[in-house]
């Protein structure tokens, strides 16, 4: 017997990227010059190929996140077959309305200490749609033994996200996702 947990809504993909200060000063006249946000430039294709960049995700030398928002919009579904379970708001995950916890929900926060020198920004895409489709090969499925890893950062990225799930002790491997991009956001760090 298998079950699914889909998770449908906005979510944001996101790289953290470093610069150096001469490049950032750089960047920073062209920006002024040009009197544009940092979203137009950071973004434009011509512009990052002038400073030898092909595509703006090579301004990180990390591999891409993505995080799944907490709202009352964010839909959490847990199905058997076809036949649906459970089906959650996200914002419920967090047991903030709850006189007990109704979901095992591990709470971290999102760090930017140890940051590189030079300038670093984190290039945020937000995105709507299926955010992942998890699957189990298990005979029974407990909402006990399910934990939601989350991270609050009310500085960056000013939000409540689901960046894991884990089963039994074992992280779920997201088997699908089908979102399309939305918006984009730079958010300095320092």
């Amino acid at each position: 017997m298998s079950f699914v947990i889909n998770l449908f809504g906005d979510s944001i993909r996101y790289w953290k990227c470093t610069i150096s200060d001469e490049q950032f000063t750089a960047f920073k006249k062209i920006k002024d010059k040009h009197n544009v946000d940092w979203e137009i430039l950071l973004l434009n294709f011509d512009f990052l190929k002038h400073f030898g960049y092909a595509h703006w995700s090579e301004l990180s030398d990390q591999r891409e996140e993505k995080v799944f928002l907490l709202n009352s919009i964010n839909k959490i579904e847990i199905k058997e077959k076809n036949k649906i379970l459970l089906k959650i708001n996200s914002d419920k995950i967090l047991n903030n309305n709850s006189l007990f916890e109704l979901y095992n929900t591990e709470l971290s926060s999102f760090e930017n200490t140890n940051l590189p020198t030079g300038k670093s920004f984190i290039i945020a895409q937000k995105e709507i749609g299926m955010f992942a489709k998890y699957e189990l090969d298990n005979n029974t499925f407990d909402i006990d033994k399910l934990t939601f890893h989350v991270f609050s950062n009310k500085n960056i990225f000013k939000i409540e996200a689901l960046y894991s799930l884990v089963y039994d002790n074992i992280e779920l491997i997201i088997k699908k996702e089908d979102t399309i991009a939305c918006s984009y956001h730079i958010d300095w760090l320092n």
